[in-house]
C-alpha cells in the first residue's frame, strides 16, 4: 500500500499504518511519502516540490552569480527522485518479503530525499567541517557558453581536454596562462562561431560539448532518434502522444503492451472482485457512491 497524504488526513481517512497493518497482513509492504517529515515543526504542513527546492538548498545552488538571485529548477525534480527513492524501496522490500515471508515498513521524506540528492557535488564545500580553504563549487560549471546563433555546453576536466582546447578553436597556445584565462578565451572565440561550427571543432578535438535544443526540436535531435528514445503512442482519451521509453532496456520487455495510467475508478469493479466481493456487492456500493467508476470511452 502506497499513500502520501498528510500524517493527520493518512489517519483521519484510517488508511495511516497503524490502521492499516494488522497481525494478519504481516506481508504488508506499507509505504508512506510525508513533505517536510513526519514530526517537527513543519510536519504536516501542506508541501509540494516548489517549497522542498526552497528549503533544501536547491534554491540557493541556482543563485545567479551576477544578480544574487535564487531561482527554482522549472521541474519536479524532487517529485521525481522521490518517485524514483519509492520504487527502489518497494523493490528491496518485496525481494526482502520474497526471502523471508514478512513485510516491511517503509518512510519517505522528500525534504530528505532533496537532502541526499544535493550531496557529495552541490554541498562539496559544506560536508568536511576540517577544510580551510575550500574550492570553486561544482555548480560554478554548470554554466552554458553563448555562440553567434545560440548556446552550447561544453566540460573540460582533463589535462588533454585542457590541451586540446585552444587548438580546437584555432587560438595560440596556452603557454602559462591559467584554466580561467584559456575558458575565458576560448568562450570569447566561441561567441563568433555558429553553433553548428562550435560543436564541430570541439568534437573534432574529443571535448565533451553539445548544443541546446530546443523542446519543440527534441524530437528531431538525431541522437535521440537513433536511441529510439521517444515514441508515439495511443492514449484512450488524449489520444497520440509521445513519451520516452522507459529504462532500462531489457530483453523481453514489451513497449508496446505498456499501459497509461488508469482513469479514476477504472478498475474499482475489478479489484473489488479480486477482495471477493461479489458482482452483487460491487454493483451495491458502487450504487450508493461508496466506490467510483469510470465508463470507458
Amino acid at each position: 500500500m502506497i499513500q502520501a497524504y498528510r500524517p493527520q488526513a493518512a489517519a483521519k481517512l484510517k488508511i495511516d499504518e497503524a490502521s492499516v497493518r494488522t497481525a494478519e497482513r504481516e506481508r504488508l509492504v506499507y509505504v508512506e511519502i510525508v513533505g517536510f517529515g513526519k514530526t517537527g515543526p513543519l510536519a504536516g504542513r501542506a508541501v509540494y516540490d516548489h517549497v522542498v527546492q526552497a528549503l533544501s538548498g536547491f534554491a540557493a545552488l541556482q543563485t545567479d552569480a551576477a544578480t544574487k538571485v535564487p531561482s527554482l529548477i522549472r521541474q519536479g525534480v524532487i517529485d521525481k527522485a522521490t518517485g524514483h527513492v519509492a520504487a527502489q524501496s518497494i523493490t528491496a522490500a518485496l525481494l526482502r518479503r520474497a526471502r523471508t515471508g514478512i513485510g516491511q515498513s517503509i518512510s519517505i521524506t522528500m525534504l530528505d530525499v532533496a537532502l541526499n540528492f544535493m550531496w557529495p557535488d552541490a554541498m562539496m564545500n559544506n560536508t568536511a567541517f576540517s577544510v580551510a580553504d575550500p574550492r570553486p563549487p561544482a555548480a560554478n560549471t554548470y554554466r552554458l557558453t553563448p555562440t553567434a546563433d545560440g548556446h552550447i555546453s561544453l566540460m573540460v576536466l582533463t589535462d588533454p581536454q585542457w590541451a586540446a582546447l585552444h587548438p580546437a578553436l584555432g587560438l595560440e597556445p596556452r603557454g602559462d596562462r591559467t584554466h580561467p584565462e584559456v575558458l575565458r578565451e576560448a568562450r570569447e572565440r566561441l561567441a563568433q562561431m555558429p553553433t553548428g561550427e562550435a560543436i564541430a571543432a570541439l568534437t573534432a578535438h574529443d571535448i565533451p560539448c553539445a548544443p541546446v535544443v530546443a523542446l519543440d526540436q527534441l524530437a528531431e535531435q538525431p541522437q535521440i532518434v537513433a536511441n529510439n528514445a521517444l515514441r508515439v503512442f495511443e492514449h484512450p482519451v488524449l489520444g497520440p502522444i509521445r513519451q520516452p521509453v522507459p529504462m532500462p532496456h531489457m530483453p523481453g520487455m514489451d513497449i508496446d503492451g505498456l499501459r497509461p495510467a488508469p482513469r479514476l475508478g477504472e478498475h474499482s469493479a475489478q479489484i473489488l472482485a479480486e477482495a471477493g466481493y461479489s458482482a452483487a456487492e460491487a454493483a451495491s456500493l458502487i450504487d450508493a457512491g461508496v466506490v467510483a467508476v469510470s465508463l470507458p470511452r
